[in-house]
């Protein structure tokens, strides 16, 4: 039997290895004094160490509230949800408990939602992150078209606003993370990417979608009105469907779609000053246009300011841009409506802006017109976007700020007043000093669809149409400064003393008669009366004493 042997290798030695043996020693021993310097530690292992996913968990995890309450399902609503259409067996119409979620959008507790979560929904409550349960819901609004809604935790504690990203900054096959309560499980967490962009969505007959954010990202019921954030703990969209016919296939609404519907709801609902006059375009600055540091920044800029404006007023500028307003810092315009919660016409807000480099501190008073002389007691009123009707107890409509009493009407002495045999308009002309063109209910609401109600303090006024002032007396009563009643001012309401006896919705020159022979009664008490008008669109109330008129017979 052959056997097969390797070939032998031999080597030739190059050079002498004695020789060269102190030198490797040498060397060998300055390499070990090296190792020695290097602190050496333990083995770490990686379990346990947070990754990109988890830190962004821990950043956006506390805006993250769960919503429940008892809601009922029809079978004529149940479209594609496999969840709904097991309801919806056991009976035509029945009473299940609805879960969903929400995203704390503003630390005073304004919770953003999908519409269709809390649509119907009865005793509400919610969870915020540290297990905290809020029985106290304001429901703020809602826009059906956008399946967006808004709420409000009423409750004496800050809350962790989320933190917004940008739409145009998200990208395909970005990695992305969902936060909510998939069937009650509280703060459950899901990992997946962007699968896709622009994708249109018909997720009822009423409610559609141009473009949405297509992600593989595991969501389930309960998961409706959670956020789907990015690595860096941003909100790029809300979760809002799934398709059930697919695995993994699920959209969100953009983050820029949201934050728009928040800001016209908020604007419509509990921060109705609008007349400061700024007009803001967002846009991204770099470093070292910027205080804050960062490569890039979002930031607000002022596009224009009107003529008049508190902010004219105020000396702000075309060009400026907006640093921080009332205590928040402005990123986007939503920051700056956010600003507006809860200003009167009687506060001053704190504006910082960066102009030319430098960063200038600004005040700007609500009640404040550059157009208005100081010392003046004409007043500019909020101007929401829409308000409620009287019979709603929730959410004042249009404010007034107080004002300073105007100096007292004074007349010739031993002047008389005679309004026996005089016309109706007769009688205001010589009293008041005006005469007036009325204006019916659907007219002015047309023109000022802001003001479907108007609220001083307590109390609350329904215009149901106005007066146009079409001429006014040199001796009126109402023309106590240069800024009194003019020709072509809207008159809509009268109030005596904040009574609520003593309020007439001012639609024709019958009420201002009834005002008129009633004066010197009120005056006989030193009452105070308030005059409410629309001046160029813009709503006001003029503050007077009411003086006796001497010789009124």
């Amino acid at each position: 039997m052959k056997r097969f042997l390797p070939i032998p290798f031999t080597r030739k030695r190059c050079f002498d290895r004695e020789q060269f043996r102190p030198v490797w020693r040498s060397a060998l021993l300055v390499l070990c004094a090296l190792l020695m310097t290097i602190p050496v530690s333990g083995k770490e292992s990686l379990a346990g160490k947070k990754n990109a996913f988890a830190r962004a968990y821990d950043k956006a995890a506390p805006s993250v509230v769960s919503i429940r309450g008892e809601k009922k399902f029809d079978v004529a609503e149940v479209r594609n949800d496999a969840y709904k259409r097991q309801l919806a067996e056991k009976s035509k119409q029945e009473s299940v408990t609805g879960m969903g979620s929400g995203i704390i959008m503003d630390e005073r507790g304004y919770v953003i939602t999908n519409y269709h979560v809390v649509k119907g929904l009865q005793n509400i409550q919610v969870t915020t992150f540290d297990g905290e349960i809020y029985r106290n819901i304001e429901f703020v609004g809602h826009d059906p078209g956008t399946d967006l809604a808004l709420l409000r935790i009423v409750a004496n504690r800050e809350f962790t606003p989320i933190t917004f990203g940008k739409t145009e900054r998200v990208y395909v096959c970005e990695d992305v993370l969902a936060i909510g309560n998939p069937f009650g499980y509280a703060n459950a967490a899901a990992r997946g990417i962007v699968s896709g962009l622009n994708r249109p969505l018909a997720s009822s007959e009423t409610v559609s979608y141009e473009r949405t954010i297509q992600t593989d990202t595991p969501i389930n019921p309960g998961n409706s009105g959670g956020p789907l954030v990015n690595l860096d703990g941003e909100m790029i969209g809300m979760n809002a469907a799934v398709r059930d016919d697919a695995q993994n296939i699920a959209f969100a609404i953009p983050v820029d779609i949201v934050t728009s519907v928040a800001d016209r709801l908020i604007r419509a609902s509990v921060a109705k000053i609008n007349h400061h006059g700024l007009h803001l375009e967002e846009m991204v600055v770099p470093t070292d246009e910027y205080p804050l540091g960062e490569s890039e920044t979002d930031c607000v800029s002022v596009k224009s300011v009107d003529p008049g404006s508190p902010a004219a007023a105020a000396g702000l500028e075309a060009g400026d841009i907006l640093l921080e307003s009332n205590g928040i810092e402005i990123h986007s315009a939503l920051d700056f409506t956010r600003s507006l919660i809860g200003v009167s016409l009687t506060d001053q807000i704190d504006v910082k802006v960066k102009r030319h480099g430098k960063q200038i501190e600004k005040q700007v008073a609500m009640s404040g017109a550059a157009a208005v002389p100081a010392g003046s007691v004409l007043y500019a009123a909020q101007r929401p976007a829409a308000a409620r009707g009287l019979d709603e107890e929730t959410g004042a409509g249009s404010g007034f700020s107080e004002a300073k009493a105007a100096p007292s009407y004074s007349r010739n002495a031993g002047e008389q007043l005679s309004l026996v045999g005089s016309t109706k308009e007769e009688a205001v002309y010589k009293i008041l000093g005006i005469e007036a063109e009325p204006i019916d209910k659907s007219e002015f609401l047309r023109r000022y669809p802001f003001l479907a109600q108007v609220s001083m303090d307590n109390y609350k006024i329904m215009p149901s149409g106005g007066a146009v002032v079409t001429r006014v007396s040199d001796t009126t009563l109402f023309k106590t400064t240069k800024s009194g009643i003019q020709v072509g001012d809207v008159i809509f309401g009268f109030v005596i003393d904040n009574s609520s006896n003593n309020r007439w919705a001012t639609t024709s020159i019958d009420i201002l008669y009834v005002i008129a022979r009633k004066w010197n009664d009120f005056a006989a008490e030193s009452a105070n009366a308030k005059v409410y008008l629309v001046r160029n669109g813009t709503p006001y109330f003029l503050d007077i004493p009411m003086s006796p008129v001497s010789g009124l017979r």
